[in-house]
Parts: structure tokens; C-alpha cells; sequence
């Protein structure tokens, strides 16, 4: 675990792309926080939830990609 911590920050150094993606998912989730806090639920507010969650899982697997990418150059 301490590679992948150390290849995360890594790329957070030297990765535009990457930096970028850890900001975007940042963001989401403070906005998938706020939304979620809401007392009354409504269908717009759901799918606005929604369509937050999907670009996280998204930009979450662009990120794990990456790490995996850098990670089996180092290993192999």
C-alpha cells in the first residue's frame, strides 16, 4: 500500500491530468454532500445526485487506471 500511496502522490506532482481528476472528484463529493444533506428529496434533486455519482465513479476509474498503469511499470 505504501507504493500506491507513494505512486498517488506521485502523480498528483506530476500529472496535469491526474491532479485534475482528484480536484474534480474533491468537488463532487463536497457537491454530492451538500445535495444528500437536503431534508426533502426531490426528483430533481435525486437526479442531480445521480448524474454527481456517475462522474465520480467515472473519474474514480480514470484515477485507479492511472495508478495501475504507473504501478506496473515500476513493477515489471
Amino acid at each position: 500500500m505504501e507504493n500506491r500511496d507513494a505512486i498517488r502522490q506521485y502523480l498528483l506532482e506530476t500529472d496535469l491530468d491526474f491532479r485534475q481528476w482528484v480536484t474534480d472528484h474533491r468537488k463532487l463529493n463536497q457537491e454530492s454532500d451538500v445535495l444528500a444533506a437536503q431534508v426533502i428529496p426531490t426528483p430533481l434533486l435525486e437526479a442531480a445526485l445521480q448524474r454527481i455519482k456517475r462522474r465520480k465513479l467515472l473519474i474514480r476509474d480514470r484515477i485507479e487506471r492511472r495508478i495501475a498503469e504507473v504501478m506496473s511499470h515500476v513493477t515489471s
